[in-house]
């Protein structure tokens, strides 16, 4: 399967992602339309709106924090059809660990693994309890819906290979939203490397991630037992999302053109 049929195209939004396709060590795949990860919704277009809720949309797990609620708010936070939960990421993080994330992605990663278990846990059990298709997403959908896209297809035992390369290609679909934000910033002549940090998804930043788990926790299964969630619960994890592999990538209401909207949205 490749990266362009696993991106849906909705207008007003870059990177939202089936997770559904990837395939796992036991010969099994995950199970279409029903995990999706993504970035900020509340660009999205009424039609768009409708698209998602076509495609089995159940639930919304918002992973920004309420500064960026405020200044942005979700498209789906007072849907009718739509379970809405806002869910913190980095809600036990101080003001100067979420700063290390502007010069050390990897280091912003870890540091959410080791302090934020208890939004970490509740993000993952209101995953497995949900019906339909659930959708997590954060301001860009690299990050925190980065970080959460990565436990759960480890969990789900899809290869440290695919998970890295699924995380890396973030950065090529924020490309749009990024470049004009760097040219903008050149010509004030002001300083790149803080943006152009924050803007990468290097496979070298999972690859840190996954080590420090593997190091920390004996691995992703390793964490799961870790925030008290058991080996029982994988199995419903796995029971819920997988599914044998028919040789499918994926089905066609979920493929996509080449090319999505150009857009130059604003960070947050």
């Amino acid at each position: 399967m490749t990266e362009t049929t696993r991106r849906l195209a909705l207008e007003g939004s870059l990177n939202i992602r089936e997770l559904g396709g990837h395939r796992t060590l036991s010969g099994q795949r995950v199970r279409p339309q029903r995990l999706l990860r993504g970035d900020s919704l509340h660009r999205l277009t009424p039609e768009a709106q409708q698209q998602l809720l076509e495609y089995g949309l159940t639930t919304v797990l918002d992973l920004r924090q309420p500064d960026e609620l405020q200044q942005a708010p979700s498209v789906f936070a007072q849907h009718g059809r739509v379970t809405y939960l806002n869910l913190p990421l980095f809600a036990a993080l101080a003001p100067e660990q979420l700063g290390q994330g502007n010069q050390d992605l990897p280091a912003l990663y870890c540091l959410t693994l080791d302090h934020c278990h208890a939004a970490i846990r509740r993000a993952l059990t209101e995953i497995e309890r949900a019906d339909g298709t659930v959708l997590f997403h954060c301001a860009v959908g690299k990050d925190r819906t980065g970080l959460l896209a990565a436990l759960l297809l480890g969990a789900l035992g899809v290869s440290e290979q695919d998970i890295i390369a699924d995380y890396a290609v973030s950065a090529r679909n924020l490309e749009p939203q990024f470049a004009p934000l760097l040219a903008q910033a050149a010509a004030r002549g002001e300083d790149l490397q803080h943006l152009q940090h924050i803007s990468r998804s290097d496979p070298e930043f999972m690859e840190h991630t996954l080590e420090h788990l593997r190091r920390t926790y004996g691995g992703i299964e390793g964490y799961y037992h870790f925030l008290g969630l058991d080996a029982g619960f994988i199995t419903s994890l796995r029971s819920r999302f997988l599914e044998a592999d028919g040789g499918q990538d994926t089905p066609a209401a979920a493929r996509v053109p080449e090319e999505i909207p150009q857009e130059t949205a604003p960070l947050g």
